[in-house]
């Protein structure tokens, strides 16, 4: 038994599989959320949208946050100079 108690270190696949699953249910929950909204970044009714996020998915303290995230148009990201 370890000091911690008697579970096993999970390790990183299972965090990204955690990581993941938070994901799906956050976006569905912030499109719900903003159902009568327009797109955050164009101002438009759409028939897709993503999760968007103000301060970037890599921040993790602040990736799941609802503050942080807000339902936006899948856009091309060319647009935006992105890619």
């Amino acid at each position: 038994m370890s000091r911690y108690g008697a579970h096993k270190y999970a390790g990183p696949e299972a965090k990204q599989k955690g990581i993941g699953t938070t994901d799906d249910a956050v976006s569905i929950m912030i499109r719900e959320r903003d159902v009568a909204l327009p797109c955050i970044v164009c101002k438009e009714f759409k028939k897709e949208y993503d999760n968007g996020h103000f301060q970037g998915r890599e921040a993790m303290p602040t990736r799941f946050h609802p503050w942080n995230c807000n339902k936006e148009a899948t856009h091309n990201p060319a647009l935006f100079g992105i890619a």
